[in-house]
């Protein structure tokens, strides 16, 4: 298991883990908004979550057939 593992499985042999993707947030916005101006459809649809994180927590996104990995 990667040591930065949130959550994962073991299926037939492989394993399959969700790790954290590391990312200049704010260059990501800079670039988000040079290409969707507020007001677009993709600035309503996405703005939110770039800034403030998906409307669901880690115990969502594991979807309750993994065990989250101890923090």
């Amino acid at each position: 298991m990667p040591a930065e593992s949130l959550y994962g499985i073991a299926l037939g042999g492989l394993r399959f883990d969700a790790v954290p993707v590391h990312f200049d947030q704010t260059a990501w916005i800079g670039a988000f908004l040079a290409n969707w101006a507020p007001g677009s459809p993709a600035y309503e649809s996405y703005f939110d979550r770039i800034v403030s994180g998906p409307d669901f927590d880690l115990a969502d996104a594991a979807g309750g057939r993994v065990a989250l990995t101890p923090r």
